[in-house]
């Protein structure tokens, strides 16, 4: 008997007629791992949450037809009469973090299972060691931890419950890679015939490694299910998912290669039996007829030969103490020059966040110096006048919005400072609304914000359309600097290239860019130069290509960090490639 049941199901918030859930029918059985797909608004999250006894017990709205879990039928009044049963983790973990301190979060849920104080305490350790934190962080306050901290905390609390079905919403991107290998870890133990797992997630590797069955929500509607490698094999069904292909099925299209491999054995395989097919014996490395799709080849080519021009951001020599006791950065020497990406890898705490608040004013470096736009930062500095040069994107983007419709939000910072003060009694006008409206609408159209989400509340979109606004409100101003930290986190497939082209025009336009991300593979497509940090210290730093060259695989390795898919699948040809484009141009080249 199915110990999740829909028939019909159907959910819709209060107040709005539109069905965020409109009539889906689906069953997943005891034990069994299952993943949840689908573009931004799709209805994810809502889903999870009807499953899990909260809507609309506690967000409100109205239901039909009918659900079922942990075998007792869900009703209107009736959603948390469930509870021990389902676990979840939300995309927006912050919500359910309700204890001061982290050992406490975990302990609650063990203290209202009937464990003693001290048994409550030894198995809530053992849970913190299991998500990779230390011992030194259980008497940390919560909200002093990272987010990658915070939601690990969230993941410990979730299975203390120690419920039967566990529901995991996007858990993994906010992390760094040593903390993703772990939750990788945690999430595939207890799929492994213990729990029933739901998990929502946008990467195709993570869900051929844990789930036998996949959901395609759409609309609120399932357009598709199925076992895993025939969902993630149908590239028609990941494009309405706004689902990023794995490597060798984007590279295998582009070059014509039939069959859909979705691994580089498969990629290997396949591209073998294309050349002897094509060509009466076999041809390795090369393709005689690629089918170049959705490739900028330009860009390709010029990758390794662009030219930079002065240097907009410049940091010497910086060190940075939050205390005495805390040294997040030392000796910092970065140089960002006109028209260059750069990007910054490291582990949490390697002092990432920390360089980019040097760049944006936040803080003034208490060793070294920080140049920007040839004025040198200090404590004096006006942080508003460097706000016209430097823009931040937040990797949360609920730090940022505080207006009550997407158009207001994206247009703060110019509202902001549309006028100037002059004196006591007068001030100037600095921009007209129509240069106010028509810079709101570039933003929108860089970002891929559609024109019927300005008059939304910015606030009630998920989390990955809320991190859109405040990418297309930083790019406003119209700065020299563009500060991005995690900014694809939450983003599908869709939205993802339309930042890596906007941060490609960004670059174009003879500005530069600090990125921050963990995704290695979106590193390699948009950044020029890297440095990685390591304890607040660089251990590595260069263009490109001779950080990731084979070298340095082994050391990267050793800090969970690893080459690009793309890379890793040129390797296996005797090539040498940075991104998917590149893997595609060396390989049907001759």
């Amino acid at each position: 008997m199915s110990i999740i049941q829909a028939k019909n199901f159907s959910f819709n918030y209060p107040g709005v007629e539109e069905k965020v859930i409109d009539g889906v029918s689906f069953e997943i059985e005891p034990k069994e791992v299952v993943g949840l797909i689908g573009p931004l608004g799709a209805g994810k999250t809502t889903l999870c949450m009807a499953i899990a006894g909260l809507a609309p017990s506690v967000v409100g709205g109205d239901i039909s037809g009918e659900l079922t879990v942990a075998y007792q039928r869900r009703h209107e009044e009736s959603g948390m009469a469930n509870t021990g049963k389902v676990g979840m983790v939300f995309e927006n973990f912050g919500s359910q973090l309700v204890q001061l301190k982290v050992l406490d979060e975990v302990m609650t849920p063990l203290g209202n299972r009937g464990f003693s104080e001290q048994e409550a305490k030894k198995r809530a350790k053992e849970l913190l060691r299991l998500v990779g934190l230390d011992e030194d962080m259980e008497d940390e306050q919560l909200w002093d931890l990272a987010q990658g901290q915070q939601q690990r905390v969230a993941v410990a609390a979730t299975l203390a419950m120690d419920p039967p079905i566990l529901i995991f919403d996007t858990v993994t991107d906010k992390l760094d890679p040593a903390a993703q290998e772990k939750i990788r870890s945690v999430i595939k133990a207890q799929a492994d015939g213990k729990k029933t797992v739901i998990v929502v997630e946008r990467d195709p590797h993570l869900l051929r490694e844990i789930t036998d069955r996949i959901l395609v929500l759409v609309n609120g509607k399932i357009i598709a299910q199925g076992k895993t490698d025939e969902i993630l094999s149908n590239y028609d069904l990941l494009s309405q998912a706004d689902i990023e292909p794995t490597a060798s099925l984007r590279a295998a299209r582009a070059l014509g290669i039939p069959g859909s491999p979705l691994t580089f054995e498969q990629f290997e395989q396949a591209a073998g039996q294309a050349n002897l097919a094509g060509n009466g014996h076999q041809q390795r490395h090369s393709f005689s007829n690629p089918i170049v799709r959705d490739l900028d080849l330009h860009y390709v080519k010029s990758h390794t030969s662009k030219q930079f021009g002065r240097a907009i951001v410049r940091i010497e020599n910086a060190s940075f103490c939050y205390s005495k006791r805390t040294q997040a950065i030392e000796d910092i020497n970065i140089i960002i020059r006109a028209g260059e990406v750069h990007a910054l890898l490291g582990s949490s705490g390697a002092g990432k966040t920390t360089t980019t608040k040097l760049v944006n004013g936040s803080i003034a470096p208490s060793e070294g110096k920080v140049w920007v736009c040839d004025e040198e930062i200090t404590k004096d500095t006006d942080i508003g006048d460097l706000a016209l040069k430097v823009a931040t994107v937040f990797q949360s983007p609920d730090v940022v919005i505080s207006e009550r419709s997407v158009k207001e939000e994206i247009a703060f910072p110019l509202k902001q400072r549309q006028y100037q003060r002059k004196g006591w009694f007068s001030k100037q006008k600095c921009y007209d609304d129509d240069y106010i409206e028509n810079q709101v609408s570039r933003s929108c159209e860089l970002v891929g914000i559609d024109q019927n989400l300005l008059d939304r509340d910015p606030t009630l979109l998920p989390y990955g359309q809320r991190k859109l606004v405040t990418i297309a409100e930083a790019l406003t101003l119209d700065p020299q600097v563009l500060l991005l930290d995690e900014p694809i986190i939450g983003l599908g497939a869709s939205a993802r290239h339309k930042i890596k082209e906007a941060i490609e025009q960004f670059s174009q336009q003879g500005k530069a860019v600090l990125l921050v991300s963990n995704d290695v593979d979106f590193v390699a497509e948009v950044a020029d130069t890297v440095t990685i940090l390591h304890r607040g210290r660089i251990l590595m730093q260069g263009a490109l290509q001779e950080v990731f060259t084979e070298d340095n695989w082994q050391r990267l390795g050793q800090m969970h960090i690893y080459p690009p898919r793309s890379t890793q699948l040129a390797h296996r040809f005797g090539k040498n490639a940075l991104s998917c484009d590149e893997l595609v141009w060396v390989l049907s080249s001759r």
